[in-house]
């Protein structure tokens, strides 16, 4: 029997301020495979967070990459490129 895509929202019912409904829409995981949709510009993030997104390359990375920003608990706040699409 095939598995339904679930909600990996498990951060006191939303993430990234939406409610967990919302956040399903943009996250979706089943058995085999994680999506991540294309985003136009970088994710708010939370002091203590992290958050892994694929860039369009309209802000920071370039179409394709795999990025992370992180934000310590101070709130400093850092993005760098997990995987560069250009050199797959």
């Amino acid at each position: 029997m095939k598995q339904a895509p679930v909600n990996l929202a498990m951060y006191e019912g939303s993430i990234m301020r939406k409610p967990w409904r919302e956040w399903f829409t943009d996250l979706l995981i089943s058995s085999k495979s994680l999506r991540l949709p294309a985003r136009s510009n970088n994710p708010e993030v939370n002091k203590g967070e992290v958050v892994i997104w694929l860039s369009d390359g309209t802000w920071d990375g370039d179409d394709g990459d795999i990025m992370v920003t992180i934000k310590d608990t101070i709130g400093t706040e850092k993005t760098t490129t997990l995987v560069d699409f250009s050199t797959l």
